[in-house]
């Protein structure tokens, strides 16, 4: 991945409904206040640059969204979802540490995030992964008191 500006400004082919392009407008909202640094958002509906890169050890940043399931994401599920997008490719950045020190500087706004349908996301992903826990406990369980298993813990062949 180039860390050039000119390859986080190419625009992209996805259409934004108005729901995300409402998801766009409350993240900028929440992130318009970043100190210590800046990004400079891309995406199909334009560049906007949050922040200002003034005061001591200023941080740049280039993100390219390349889908709007990337505002989705991070309105259901906060900085977890934002991770998440990234993973699935729905996001890149110029300085990806830099990113997160630049986040970290701004805590405030990064929880900030967390509230809302985040909140109720992060409440869901418990539960699922509460129940995925319990899931995989009974199922070891039940592995372990087949009759298929040998002490060992091999397969016996029949």
């Amino acid at each position: 991945m180039s860390t050039s500006a000119e390859s986080f400004a190419h625009s992209t082919n996805a259409i934004f409904s108005g729901f995300e392009r409402s998801l766009r407008a409350k993240l900028l909202k929440d992130l318009a206040g970043l100190q210590g640094g800046a990004i400079v958002l891309h995406d199909a509906i334009g560049s906007v640059t949050l922040g200002a890169t003034s005061g001591s050890d200023p941080l740049l940043i280039h993100a390219s969204v390349r889908s709007p399931e990337f505002y989705r994401q991070v309105a259901m599920n906060g900085s977890v979802g934002a991770g998440e997008a990234y993973m699935d490719g729905h996001w890149e950045c110029s300085d990806l540490v830099g990113l997160v020190r630049l986040l970290l500087r701004n805590r405030d706004l990064l929880d900030g995030m967390e509230g809302g349908l985040a909140r109720l996301g992060g409440i869901a992903m418990r539960v699922w992964n509460r129940f995925r826990r319990n899931k995989a406990a009974s199922s070891q369980a039940r592995c372990s008191r087949s009759p298929s298993r040998s002490a060992g813990g091999a397969f016996k062949i029949a």
